[in-house]
């Protein structure tokens, strides 16, 4: 079977990710960037979280586990959304935004 490291182009390609803002997100980041260490994270902060708490719901079931791979603001992340036991879906943000946001990081604003 192959997998998506195992592809050329998506190995040798920058690589985002933008998740829920919970948990579970921050594993799945975490687990992405064990396969594709080049992974990086979009609206995934704490600029974000805070932006957005009051849309904010608790997390019923937070990943209690260790989150390997992560930098230190990531972790930061982490550290705040099992402190306030809260969740951000990324559909709640609002798109513009996201957009502005998104367009700054990649290079188009």
């Amino acid at each position: 079977m192959v997998g998506l490291a195992d592809v050329f182009w998506v190995a040798a390609s920058p690589v985002w990710c933008w998740g829920d803002l919970d948990s579970h997100g921050l594993r799945i980041l975490g687990s992405a960037r064990k396969v594709l260490p080049q992974v990086q994270f979009l609206l995934m902060d704490l600029d974000t979280l805070c932006q957005f708490q009051r849309l904010a719901v608790p997390e019923p079931s937070p990943h209690p586990g260790e989150v390997g791979c992560l930098n230190a603001a990531e972790s930061l992340v982490l550290d705040e959304l099992r402190r306030t036991g809260l969740r951000l879906e990324q559909e709640h943000i609002d798109w513009g935004w996201a957009w502005e946001r998104t367009a700054a990081v990649l290079g188009g604003g």
